[in-house]
């Protein structure tokens, strides 16, 4: 039968992925029950109580069935039950498909007139993922409890982006519970908050010291009905990292994104990781390479916050990179602590350690004529300044300067030589 679309209904094509099972009169007969595991267990129909086992199937070959008294043979035990041989050959079944069929586009437009619900205003929506990054002991834990009592009370995150009340869960691996619980008030104290404002729209899991990976959290969310929360928060993204998985790998990051993506569903809420800043300078980057690891964190996710601190002692720059909104604007914040606070009198684009467009070019022409020498280099082949003059990798001065650098990176070493008399 083909459907609307011209695509045929039901999973017709999808042969390869079939699997094999015991034809249901066998099954209903014998009452076998499947482990799982390609075997099937039941009650023998001859000494009525006996267990059977149908161990899997050899290739090409029907199903056998055991007795576990093994005084009933094959043969007696499909007489009693009135079954043949042929009642054990198997049967092709095709897994049901977690995919959805396709669907024309006016219907797609039909079905959904509106996008997804926000639950930051101007950040991120229900059913999305977003990262909150910056450097280690910056504050971004300090920042996210502010954004999960904003979502609590419906309140607007840094008197800027009004939040959707909802139930938020935090996942908390790095504090003991006893941390959390002397934080999280004294965040809403200066927020402004009693106790009795959020107590029934805030459940925290402390999961320090439980070894808890990504997977395992399924065990929690699993349980609570699609739509109890509306935000969920996971402090800190790289301790929950699944062991022998790399931050730096794009294609475990990626998968690690898939499985936030279907919580997120699953749970029809948003979703926010904190994370980590790369080491160094920040001030140049672009908003999406902020961030430690895979590039796949930042591209997975369809908002990424990221904090980099200002000229200014104890002020920040809030700014991020969304998907499903307008451009978000640059959002100075100092902080006092408990809480991070806007700043209105900063010039946002004044980044710490911002280099001037002057020093970006001469960068990028030291990353050039670095990348020139190590090439004129490749093979273990010594040469002096003079001859990399020659190859093209600049003036003297140029050279020398950059053998420099390239010796305090550990990339080339130097020494004495005699060359034509001369020391080199």
């Amino acid at each position: 039968m083909v459907n609307g679309n011209g695509f045929a209904n039901g999973n017709q094509g999808s042969a390869t992925r079939k699997h094999l099972r015991v034809g249901e009169r066998a099954v209903s007969t014998l009452k076998l029950v499947d482990d799982g595991h390609g075997s099937y267990t039941g009650i023998c129909p001859v000494c009525q109580g006996g267990a059977l086992v149908v161990p899997p199937m050899e290739a090409g070959q029907p199903f056998g069935v055991q007795c576990c008294d093994r005084k009933c043979n094959l043969d007696r035990i499909l007489r009693a039950a009135g079954l043949g041989v042929t009642h054990l050959l198997p049967v092709t079944e095709s897994p049901p498909s977690r995919l959805p069929q396709p669907i024309g586009i006016g219907k797609l437009i039909q079905d959904f007139p509106v996008l997804d619900t926000p639950i930051v205003e101007g950040l991120l929506r229900q059913g999305e993922t977003a990262n909150l990054v910056a450097a280690s002991k910056v504050g971004k834990s300090w920042l996210a409890y502010s954004l999960a009592l904003s979502a609590a009370t419906g309140d607007r995150w840094l008197w800027h982006y009004q939040c959707k009340q909802g139930r938020v869960l935090l996942f908390d691996n790095e504090l003991r519970p006893a941390t959390i619980a002397k934080r999280i008030p004294a965040v809403a104290k200066a927020m402004g908050y009693e106790l009795e404002e959020y107590r029934e729209w805030f459940d925290i899991v402390p999961l320090r010291g439980l070894n808890a990976n990504l997977h395992d959290l399924e065990e929690i969310i699993s349980k609570a009905e699609r739509g109890y929360y509306s935000l969920i928060v996971a402090d800190a993204f790289y301790r929950f990292l699944p062991e022998g998985t790399s931050e730096n790998d794009n294609a475990q990051v990626m998968a690690l994104y898939n499985q936030i993506d279907y919580y997120a569903e699953q749970a029809g809420c948003a979703w926010v990781n904190i994370h980590h800043s790369s080491k160094g300078s920040q001030g140049n980057k672009a908003v999406t390479d902020v961030g430690s690891g895979a590039g796949a964190q930042s591209r997975a996710a369809d908002t990424h916050i990221v904090l980099r601190p200002h000229e200014e002692e104890g002020v920040v720059v809030l700014e991020a990179a969304v998907r499903s909104f307008e451009p978000v604007n640059p959002l100075p914040l100092r902080w006092e602590y408990p809480l991070w606070k806007p700043e209105v009198d900063v010039d946002p684009s004044r980044l710490k350690d911002k280099l001037t467009p002057g020093e970006v070019r001469r960068n990028d022409r030291d990353a050039a004529g670095k990348a020139k020498i190590l090439e004129a280099l490749e093979g273990g082949e010594k040469k002096t300044a003079a001859d990399l003059e020659k190859d093209g990798c600049g003036s003297r001065g140029t050279v020398k300067r950059l053998l420099g650098l390239l010796k305090a990176e550990g990339k080339v070493v130097s020494e004495k030589t005699l060359r034509y008399g001369n020391k080199c």
